[in-house]
C-alpha cells in the first residue's frame, strides 16, 4: 500500500479517502524536511532522500502532520509522535561541518555565559543577508544560521545567537499537528540576557532602515517545508 495512503487512513480511520496520494523522495530539501503539493484532489508528498532509510512508521508521522496542515485539523497519532522523538534527537548523529570563526566564538561566549558551557556546539552558519529573518535553528541539520547584515555587529549577533541556542536547548512542544517554539520558559529566559530590551530596540530599528514595516519581529521558526 502506498505510505501515504497508509498513513490518511491510519490518520482518519473513519473517513473514505477523497484524495489520491503520492509520495516521491528529492535531494533538493535540507536535512530531514518535506512538503506536500496540491493538484486537484491530488496530494503529493515530497520527502527528503534521506527519509528513504528511517523506519516507514516515522515516515507517516511526518506525512501526517502536513496532513493536519492541509485539513487544518487537530489530530495526534503515535507516528507523530514518533516523527518528533525522531527530529529531536537527530542532532545527537549528524556531523558537524560547518563552522565560522566569528560565529564559534559567539556561540563559546554565550554557551559559557547562559548554558554553563553544556550546550553541543551545532553546525554554525552565515545565511544571506537578510533583514526579515535574522536567525534560525534547524532541527533536521542541527544548524544555527546568522543574517550576514549582523556580521558587523558583534553585541547583534550575540543577541540572535542567543534566541537560536534556546531554541536548540528548548526545543519545542507539539500536540494535535501544532508545535510551539516560544514557550513561557523560552521567552522568560530570553529575557535575561543582559541588555535584551534595548538589543531588541536595535534590531527593530535595524529592519525599519530597510524599510518601513518589512522587519516583522525577530527570527523565523524551524518546522517542516
Amino acid at each position: 500500500m502506498n505510505l501515504a495512503l497508509e498513513a490518511f487512513l491510519d490518520l482518519y480511520p473513519e473517513k473514505v479517502p477523497e484524495h489520491t496520494f503520492s509520495l516521491g523522495y528529492s535531494g533538493k530539501f535540507r536535512g530531514y524536511n518535506a512538503n506536500v503539493k496540491m493538484r486537484g484532489k491530488k496530494m503529493m508528498f515530497w520527502l527528503s532522500r534521506k527519509w528513504k532509510t528511517i523506519q516507514p512508521e516515522i515516515q507517516m508521522g511526518i506525512i501526517q502532520e502536513l496532513m493536519v496542515r492541509i485539513f487544518k485539523d487537530k489530530r495526534n497519532t503515535t507516528g507523530m509522535d514518533l516523527y518528533h522523538t525522531f527530529l529531536k534527537n537527530i542532532h545527537m548523529v549528524i556531523p558537524k561541518t560547518k563552522s565560522d570563526p566569528l560565529l564559534e566564538a559567539s556561540f563559546v561566549r554565550i554557551n559559557e555565559k547562559y548554558f554553563f558551557g553544556m550546550l553541543e556546539q551545532p553546525n554554525l552558519a552565515w545565511g544571506t543577508a537578510s533583514f526579515r529573518k535574522l536567525g534560525s535553528y534547524e532541527y533536521g541539520t542541527d544548524t544555527i544560521t546568522l543574517s550576514r547584515i549582523l556580521s558587523e555587529d558583534p553585541e547583534l549577533v550575540d543577541y540572535v545567537m542567543h534566541h537560536e541556542m534556546l531554541h536548540k536547548k528548548l526545543q519545542y512542544k507539539a500536540k494535535n499537528g501544532r508545535s510551539l517554539h516560544h514557550s513561557s520558559e523560552f521567552r522568560r529566559l530570553e529575557k535575561r540576557f543582559e541588555n535584551s530590551a534595548l538589543l531588541e530596540k536595535r534590531l527593530q530599528n535595524l529592519g525599519r532602515k530597510r524599510k518601513r514595516g518589512f522587519f516583522n519581529g525577530l527570527f523565523g521558526s524551524p518546522g517542516v517545508d
